[in-house]
């Protein structure tokens, strides 16, 4: 059965902060959450409009739509 023990991350390691049944040496799992860090997003954010000269969007598009009314698509060889 899994079970959650809260620890810390300190120079290297991993220090339990609560009270373990864990055997010295024994193996475990650890699974850290996702969490989202500040100033994700604005690196991408700063491409906004980098193509805007560069690609016909309404081009682009009817190609893609006229491709798939064909069936064709792109295979790796």
């Amino acid at each position: 059965m899994n079970r959650e023990i809260k620890g810390r991350f300190v120079n290297g390691k991993v220090e339990l902060l609560e009270e373990s049944d864990l055997e010295e040496g024994e193996m475990v799992n650890i699974v850290v959450p996702f969490r989202k860090k500040e100033g994700d997003g604005k690196d991408i954010m700063a491409t906004s409009g980098a193509w805007k000269d560069d690609v016909d969007c309404e081009e682009l598009v009817r190609i893609i739509y006229e491709n798939r009314s064909r069936g064709a698509c792109l295979k790796e060889e």
